[in-house]
């Protein structure tokens, strides 16, 4: 099964907050990223 990740494009952090009542933007909990632009990483969950 394949799972996706979000990762902040600034630090690389997956403490990413979607922010829906601002359009479609992302917040890095680590760093301070506010944008659209994200990294969606795929992974295998072995699980």
């Amino acid at each position: 099964m394949v799972k996706k990740i979000l990762k902040c494009p600034k630090c690389g952090s997956t403490e990413i907050d979607f922010l829906p009542w601002l359009g479609l933007i992302y917040r890095c909990r680590k760093c301070g990223y506010i944008g659209p632009l994200i990294i969606e990483e795929e992974i295998e969950d072995s699980s």
